[in-house]
């Protein structure tokens, strides 16, 4: 269930499959779903080693966007992360850029997270038409 949402959240290629389907259950890793009734709708991974927990894979499915699931995903990745005794937890977003939503930035900066830096990112010019799913 949880590489089905995020596949197709993402658009990610097919072969990526058999990864995304060895994390659930995988030492350390959490995996979380949200569910407009019964219809997964969402999905979020907390990774937890030691005392740092590293919060992402968020992916909300088109139709279910903008609803509140990634920011309820993230509260209980961060409630799931304090209960295994993360005394960090860190993430990572895009930056807010003028003409793109930056919800998950937002989400972000509402939990209480806060940017340390930003990174730059690159994209071959083949994939440059069709970049990123922002929610």
């Amino acid at each position: 269930m949880f590489a089905d949402v995020f596949l197709r959240a993402y658009g990610t290629p097919e072969l990526t499959r058999a990864l995304l389907e060895r994390i659930p259950g995988s030492e350390g890793w959490r995996c979380f779903v949200a569910f407009d009734g019964r219809t997964p709708a969402a999905t979020g991974t907390l990774f937890v080693t030691g005392t740092i927990g590293w919060i992402g894979a968020a992916g909300t499915l088109p139709e279910f966007r903008r609803r509140g699931a990634q920011g309820a995903l993230l509260a209980a990745r961060i409630e799931a992360g304090l209960d295994a005794g993360c005394e960090t937890l860190v993430t990572e977003t895009g930056e807010p850029v003028d003409g793109r939503p930056g919800s998950s930035y937002r989400n972000l900066v509402r939990a209480g997270f806060e940017p340390v830096y930003v990174r730059q990112n690159y994209l071959s010019s083949e994939e440059a038409d069709t970049s990123g799913t922002d929610e």
